[in-house]
């Protein structure tokens, strides 16, 4: 019996410490800096923010470059959403168009290593009160080759192999990382995680 009860506890600790590792390079959008909403409700032509996140970071080091694809439904698609300016955090220069980042801090600062980094922040505006999803997926660079958006950390020294990935918030590239004017709202205990899963 007691060697059964070690074997749980060991049990315990791998799928503990898998979690945290699962936890790591995590990003996502969020309607504040600090990373506490993935959804907003807002009425028709009011501008609002919202802040790109890389959350707790596998590398110590400063980040130097990052790239990433932003989709939503743009009105010049046919969606609602407007985005009024983009605005990269420390200065750093974007080698592509919007929404597809390439971002390069070679001018400016890196990115200081934090639990959570902002690598962007977005003023928006929707034209209707029609639920709209945000989508992370990789640039066209696409570094890593496993269609994961990367970062750069400072002390990377010219190998691609310490490229790190960043996983998104929502757990899978299909399903959205941030809602606006979700069609329901999470109340209490309800599961955010499970009304994404809708959009499976």
């Amino acid at each position: 019996m007691k060697s059964f009860a070690i074997l749980l506890f060991v049990c315990a600790l791998l799928i503990g410490s898998t979690s945290l590792a699962a936890a790591q390079d995590i990003i996502g959008m969020y309607a504040d800096p600090t990373g506490t909403s993935d959804y907003i409700v807002v009425e028709a032509y009011t501008n609002f923010n919202v802040y790109l996140l890389l959350k707790n970071p596998s590398s110590t080091s400063d980040i130097i470059a990052w790239d990433c694809f932003i989709s939503y439904p743009d009105i010049s698609v046919g969606g609602n959403v407007y985005v009024v300016s983009w605005t990269i955090a420390g200065g750093g220069t974007n080698t592509v168009t919007e929404p597809e980042f390439q971002v390069m801090m070679s001018e400016v600062p890196p990115l200081d290593n934090d639990e959570t980094i902002v690598l962007l922040s977005a003023e928006v505006y929707v034209t209707t009160t029609e639920e709209a999803a945000v989508y992370i997926d990789h640039s066209s660079l696409d570094p890593l080759g496993n269609g994961q958006p990367t970062y750069c950390p400072e002390d990377w020294g010219g190998d691609p192999g310490n490229l790190v990935a960043m996983w998104q918030s929502s757990g899978d590239p299909d399903l959205p990382v941030f809602i606006i004017n979700p069609e329901e709202v999470p109340v209490g205990s309800k599961n955010w995680s499970a009304i994404k899963s809708l959009y499976k």
